[in-house]
Formats: structure tokens, C-alpha cells, sequence
């Protein structure tokens, strides 16, 4: 037979595993912070490059970054390279390492002038063909004055955007930067950079602390 002096205690306990079933079934909100990008030069194959310092921004791991073209519907070429024309996207930690993202999640904008797509360096509005757009090199041939060579980047379209995700998460350290190009420097092709770190869920943080709140009674009880 339970003895009184145990019943707050499963009382508590059950109080404790019904809140966690509840926001169990609530998402975890990932916490986004805008990047202002730096220009850093341009390439020999004319890709201009811009950088992030993304250990300055206060998070301590990233799960996905989002790179959105500004849909300013200018600049550039139209058609299948309507948008920002994206030559590569990676990451450098301190030692110079190169970070790749885990995979890629691409959605593509409207093509300028209408056209049946999808836009260059896709296979559809929703699939990146790996074969031309490498993006994990700069390499980009824009094809002038021979448009039959153009290669080695992703035209997003304007206003489309491409997901990197990062699984597992990664740990932010000192000097962790973003890399990233735009093939040629075209007046009004731009895009906007998201970095997102989606925290463990509320019910992981409640369970624990209910964990350490029963451990707590049991052990003054006991004395």
C-alpha cells in the first residue's frame, strides 16, 4: 500500500508528465537572426564574394541558413537566370576549414519575362541539379560571350531562396564565417541572409526541471 508521505510526490510527478505530453505537441521555434553580408572581392571567373562573421550573432549552434533573393525584379539577365545567381555557399571555421551544408532545400522564384523554367542550375522549382550547380566551389562560367559553356551556379529566381540545413546542428566557434557569390555583379541582384538554430523543444526543458524538482523531495523526505 503507498503511504501518504508518497503521494504528493506521484501526485507531482503525474502533474509533471501531463505538462510534457502537452507541449510535447507544440514545435520548437527556431530562433532566426538576419546577416548583413561584406563584400570581399571578385574572383578571376568574375563571381563577386561576400562573407559573414556568424560567431559575432549569439548563437551557439546553427541548424539552417536561408539565402532569399530580394525580388527586386531587376538586374541581371531573364529567363532561366531571373534572380540572384548563386556560385557557391559554404563555411570557414578559424583553421580555414571548409563546412558544407548538409543538404540544400530550394524553392524557386518567377522567371522575368514568364518562360517555362526551371531557372538554370535546377531540375525543377523545387530540385537543385548537382551536376551543374556545384556550390561548393567557385567555378561559375556565366557563358559570355558562348552561352553553350555557361556553368556551375544556381539562379534562384526572383524572390526564391534556398535552404542550407546543417544535421547535426552546428557548434558556432570563434571566427565561424559564411561564404558565399553571386555570379558577375549585377545592379539590383541581391539576396538576404537568415541563420536559424532551433533550440531543443519547451518539453525536454520542463520534464528536466520536473526531474530535478522530484529528486529534490524524495531526498529531503528521506532525511
Amino acid at each position: 500500500m503507498m503511504t501518504n508521505a508518497r503521494l504528493p510526490i506521484v501526485t507531482y510527478a503525474l502533474a509533471v508528465l501531463a505538462l510534457t505530453a502537452l507541449f510535447s505537441a507544440r514545435p520548437a521555434h527556431a530562433v532566426s537572426v538576419d546577416v548583413a553580408l561584406v563584400f570581399e572581392g571578385i574572383t578571376a571567373d568574375s563571381t563577386s564574394v561576400y562573407s559573414a562573421d556568424l560567431s559575432i550573432l549569439g548563437l551557439a549552434h546553427i541548424s539552417s541558413i536561408t539565402l532569399r533573393d530580394a525580388n527586386t525584379d531587376t538586374g541581371g539577365s531573364d529567363g532561366q537566370f531571373s534572380g540572384f545567381d548563386l556560385d557557391a555557399v559554404f563555411l570557414k571555421d578559424s583553421a580555414n576549414n571548409q563546412i558544407n551544408p548538409t543538404s540544400f532545400a530550394f524553392t524557386a522564384g518567377t522567371l522575368r519575362g514568364g518562360g517555362p523554367g526551371p531557372t538554370f542550375g535546377a531540375t525543377s522549382e523545387t530540385s537543385i541539379d548537382d551536376a551543374i550547380a556545384t556550390l561548393s566551389v567557385f567555378d561559375a562560367n556565366d557563358g559570355v560571350p558562348d552561352l553553350t559553356t555557361v556553368d556551375g551556379f544556381l539562379s534562384l529566381g526572383d524572390g526564391g531562396f534556398v535552404v542550407l540545413y546543417f544535421d547535426p546542428k552546428l557548434a558556432v566557434s570563434a571566427g565561424l564565417k559564411l561564404f558565399l557569390g553571386e555570379v558577375n555583379t549585377h545592379f539590383g541582384e541581391s539576396v538576404s541572409v537568415r541563420v536559424a538554430e532551433t533550440p531543443l523543444p519547451a518539453a525536454f526543458w520542463m520534464l528536466l526541471s520536473g526531474l530535478l524538482c522530484l529528486f529534490s523531495v524524495a531526498r529531503r523526505r528521506d532525511r
